[in-house]
């Protein structure tokens, strides 16, 4: 029904993604009518004028903007987010430019999430340009927080009421109606000891909870020239255990710098990635073992996050529909003049198991080992069943769109789908085991530009589905 519409929307849609892409909506400190920052707000600004233009009712909430479309006693909600995860390093193009090769739209948030905010607003678009008229209230809410604990959509629903049924392009297709539970938090750790013979300065790396660090950097001071040398020699074997190892040396106040690198993948898939502060943490504590050298930070890191699956921190667990419960150490920040450093932790929990007894455990374990568990968010698994009527009505369109079966998938990243209770799922914006989309919360981020269209296409006619 949609295909020929939204092939004529096609240039100003790619313009449109150009645009909010150029803005570099990373969460940042509050000023006044900004609560994240005035980049998330100019994002938040394109997008209610770019509506607000094409002829809907449009307003900047200044924590997200909200578009309606029709009318009547139901509501549909589409939850997307104009707020990206820092840039990172190591980019081949502009992070911050829309940048198409071989089909493919690369920039910070071309996957997540503006690219499919984009889609789905033209969506909206090319239903109101084919007449239709939802029978059903549609709110398309942009969301500024998403990335950084998802306080906006949670404010809105808290003022505005939870919809009969909403959906978030921030997954895959078909349709991910489960969601497994979350846990963020950080290991605290006093202030450590100085070493005797090398003391660790400092260890940094890490840009944020749900990213594997790709980057650390390590300061470490020796006691006298002849440390010195074979603290460098002992770093130096290990070499081939980290990743473009470089060394700076200062014999004149024996310190060593060290800067290795990793592969960083979103957190809640860290074992397919490479973890830069692991790999330094680890290797320092087999030089430290081999000297006699303690440090309490060290020690405590290492032996509580020894694996991805929770096994040091006393958290193992699995179910047979969310699989293994996950384990990303994001970031790392330790200083020796610090009375508190400290790693953070993004867990992802299975669908079926108590997320507030993982916290309980994570507290008496770390208390147990000299530490503390500070809390930063926190979430149960959602699972909504196949048979719900507007998941069903969701499931025969996507299948009349695209002629493929609208599988139910369990997901292991957090969408915005989890904050309504249930009543919510996601669904796009790519389809599950492709190459339609990658380099999400890593450098190269990239959507397929055929699959951005499709799914304007496909959102519009499940959106009709729902509301005729």
């Amino acid at each position: 029904m949609y295909t020929k519409i939204i092939e004529a929307l096609k240039p100003e849609m790619i313009s449109s993604l150009d645009t909010l892409i150029s803005i570099p909506s990373k969460n940042a400190p509050s000023i006044e009518g900004c609560p994240f920052g005035k980049d998330v707000n100019d994002a938040l600004e394109f997008v209610t004028k770019l509506a607000s233009d094409m002829g809907f009712e449009a307003r900047n909430l200044g924590y997200c903007a909200e578009v309606k479309f029709g009318s009547g006693s139901e509501r549909i909600d589409i939850a997307v987010h104009v707020d990206v995860v820092p840039e990172g390093d190591g980019w081949e193009t502009d992070p911050f430019k829309l940048t198409e090769i071989n089909g493919n739209l690369y920039g910070r948030g071309a996957l997540d999430d503006k690219g499919p905010a984009i889609s789905v607003l033209y969506a909206l678009k090319a239903m109101k340009d084919n007449g239709h008229v939802p029978n059903k209230e549609i709110r398309l809410i942009f969301g500024g927080a998403e990335e950084t604990g998802m306080s906006d959509l949670k404010q809105y629903i808290a003022e505005n009421g939870l919809p009969d049924f909403a959906v978030s392009p921030d997954s895959s297709f078909p349709v991910t109606n489960a969601e497994l539970g979350v846990c963020f938090g950080k290991i605290l750790l006093g202030k450590a000891e100085k070493g005797e013979k090398v003391s660790l300065v400092s260890i940094n790396g890490g840009i944020a909870f749900n990213c594997v660090p790709d980057k650390c950097t390590a300061v470490f001071k020796c006691a006298n020239e002849e440390i010195f040398d074979s603290f460098i020699k002992a770093i130096e074997c290990k070499r081939d255990s980290l990743m473009n190892l470089k060394i700076t040396s200062d014999r004149e106040n024996l310190t060593v710098e060290t800067y290795n690198e990793g592969v960083s993948v979103h957190g809640s898939v860290p074992e397919t990635g490479r973890n830069a502060v692991k790999d330094i943490l680890y290797c320092v504590k087999e030089i430290f073992d081999s000297i006699g050298e303690k440090n309490s930070f060290v020690d405590t890191v290492t032996k509580l996050l020894e694996d991805t699956q929770g096994k040091g921190l006393g958290i193992y667990c699995k179910d047979e529909m969310s699989g293994e419960i996950s384990v990303n150490m994001g970031m790392c920040r330790y200083d020796e003049k610090n009375e508190e450093n400290y790693v953070t932790l993004d867990i992802r929990v299975p669908v079926s198991i108590d997320v507030y007894g993982i916290k309980q455990t994570l507290e008496e374990v770390c208390a147990a080992n000299g530490a503390k568990f500070d809390l930063h968010q926190i979430d149960i698994g959602t699972y909504m069943p196949a048979d719900n009527k507007y998941l069903k009505s969701l499931a025969e369109s996507y299948e009349k769109v695209t002629g493929k079966k609208a599988e139910m998938l369990c997901a292991r990243g957090v969408t915005y789908a989890k904050s309504f209770e249930g009543r919510g799922v996601a669904f796009g914006p790519i389809e599950e085991g492709t190459d339609q989309g990658g380099g999400l919360h890593s450098t190269g981020e990239f959507i397929n530009k055929d699959a951005f269209f499709k799914m304007a296409e496909i959102y519009a006619e499940v959106l009709t589905g729902l509301t005729k």
